[in-house]
């Protein structure tokens, strides 16, 4: 049996997407849907579906989902996302793929609407290149499963992480000697941010998570964005930062470069906080 793992807050407006895909799985697997205090329902819809809730003392992603894991009764996890739509037969191909690997990530394709604007078209343009980062040997948690001997061996979730959480998850487990292995079968749909505000504000956390990472596996991981500004004024340069070829839409060019400078924010709070505690 595979145990999927979903933390969740506030998500009942997202939720009843991933009940029902799940509940379309033909493998045998549990629900355990971490909790961190919702006050919309999002408890109430996971019991309906027969999930097994746990309630998180906070929100934190890595701690919700190390919660999760100590609830799950299977020795195959499978991570997702509360507005994550898994695909037909997702469960069973993780499963199919831990069978030959201690760890694996699969594709997460980003969904928009019929017109979308420029965050959207931001994000589909780059976010959660999974078969390139599985090549770094990492995934992203969205779509991410994992044997429960990897996951005790590599420490678990480290809650000190709540964005970049998966990358480190992935480096330790490759550290401890379970490398993570590509499951191109194993799809989840993701909804695209749908406003500026929801691409700044995820920037400033992603460029947060890239320092820390990059404290913690120098050369590894992780970057420093307050270091380089050129992404803010350099045309194209905030995307090919994402290792995505600029492209002839003046949209799409402004949303890179706010979520540069967000990222850039987040990298010298996060600086200038770890200077500040010593």
């Amino acid at each position: 049996m595979i145990s999927v793992v979903v933390p969740a807050w506030n998500a009942a407006g997202v939720l009843p997407g991933l009940l029902a895909a799940l509940a379309a799985q033909t493998a045998d697997h549990e629900l355990v849907v971490v909790d961190a205090g919702s006050t919309d329902g999002t408890a109430e819809l996971a019991e309906q579906a027969d999930a097994r809730v746990v309630a998180a003392p906070r929100r934190n992603r890595s701690l919700a989902r190390n919660l999760g894991v100590g609830a799950a009764r299977g020795e195959l996890i499978a991570f997702t996302d509360a507005d994550c739509v898994p695909v037909p037969g997702w469960v069973e191909a993780v499963g199919t793929c831990l069978a030959s690997a201690p760890l694996v990530s699969g594709p997460v394709r980003i969904e928009t609407g019929p017109q979308p604007n420029m965050a959207e078209r931001f994000d589909r343009l780059w976010r959660y290149p999974q078969e390139r980062y599985a090549e770094a040997g990492v995934g992203t948690s969205a779509n991410l499963g994992i044997r429960r001997d990897a996951f005790d061996a590599a420490g678990g979730y480290d809650p000190r992480f709540h964005h970049g959480e998966d990358t480190d998850l992935c480096l330790r487990a490759a550290d401890a000697g379970f490398r993570l292995a590509w499951c191109p079968a194993a799809e989840v749909a993701h909804p695209a941010a749908t406003g500026m505000r929801q691409v700044a504000r995820r920037g400033f956390e992603h460029g947060a998570s890239a320092r820390r990472l990059a404290r913690a596996y120098p050369g590894r991981a992780g970057r420093r964005y307050w270091t380089a500004p050129g992404g803010l004024v350099r045309r194209g340069a905030a995307l090919r930062a994402l290792s995505v070829d600029p492209v002839d839409d003046r949209g799409v060019e402004l949303a890179a470069r706010i979520d540069y400078g967000a990222r850039m924010a987040g990298s010298l709070w996060a600086e200038v906080a770890r200077r500040a505690v010593r």
